[in-house]
């Protein structure tokens, strides 16, 4: 069974704990969700797999009215189930809108962590740009963006993305060598120092996602800051898609010696 209906049928009168029905209906979605969107990726010809139906920590959500901020005490207060006393999470800081604009929040456990993730509805700033002027935008490696105007052109640099990808490369070849040493044979059951550096490296391997995120996140949006100081209304983005696989030449696969010229 994964129709979200379905699942939403066989929820009431179930045992959900201290779950909210909201709550447990955005487990059921995300579940439901998760089932479908591989089937749709696997008719386009991509890979894809389904979800594992068992998870220790699943991410669940509160939609409006289900919720309050306290914004002098920076506290969120979720709702639960009935009869059971109400979940008050302490934030470190509050979202960068106001608060009678956020319309939902979720909750993600994450490199042994609590996260709350915030929704909010933003109005659309009207920055008077002009829609016939174009700025071509290039996705790279070496460097994340390299936006051009007319007059005026960006490069985000993509140093810091590339020394935290070698860094946690040579990280986790060390951290790798350590626990295949402890690594259980076929049939055993891990030791608990196993399961401890398994735990740890999960914990390096989401907080390296994260940084790579935030650091994409951060480029887009000097992107989109250098647009709107040139009052560039469109942008042209180059699709990155399959460019590994064109054939360009010996140079660019390799083919090429040491000192020789490309073809």
């Amino acid at each position: 069974m994964a129709n979200y209906q379905q699942l939403c049928r066989e929820l009431t009168g179930a045992d959900v704990g201290e779950l909210s029905v909201a709550a447990a209906r955005s487990v059921l979605r995300r579940f439901s969700d998760g089932w479908f969107t591989p089937i749709s990726d696997k008719k386009q010809g991509e890979r894809a797999s389904y979800p594992r139906r068992k998870r220790a920590l699943m991410p669940i959500r509160w939609y409006h009215d289900t919720f309050s901020i306290d914004a002098q005490a920076r506290r969120v207060r979720l709702s639960t189930a009935r009869g059971c006393a109400p979940l008050v999470v302490r934030v470190t800081h509050l979202p960068p809108y106001p608060v009678e604009d956020v319309r939902a929040v979720t909750l993600v456990a994450d490199a042994g962590r609590l996260w709350l993730d915030v929704t909010a509805q933003v109005a659309v700033a009207d920055h008077d740009l002009d829609p016939d002027k174009v700025a071509g935008v290039d996705v790279g490696i070496i460097h994340l963006f390299a936006a051009a105007t007319d007059d005026a052109a960006l490069v985000v640099s993509g140093r810091a993305v590339r020394a935290e990808e070698r860094l946690h490369l040579d990280d986790s070849r060390q951290r790798g060598k350590h626990l295949g040493r402890k690594a259980p044979k076929r049939g055993q059951r891990g030791s608990r120092r196993y399961k401890k550096l398994r735990a740890r490296q999960r914990t390096a391997e989401t907080r390296h996602r994260h940084r790579v995120r935030q650091a994409h996140h951060e480029a887009a949006k000097r992107v989109i800051e250098f647009a709107v100081s040139e009052r560039a209304g469109t942008l042209v983005v180059g699709d990155p898609k399959g460019i590994t696989d064109r054939d360009v030449g010996r140079w660019a696969t390799g083919g090429c010696g040491r000192g020789a010229a490309p073809t």
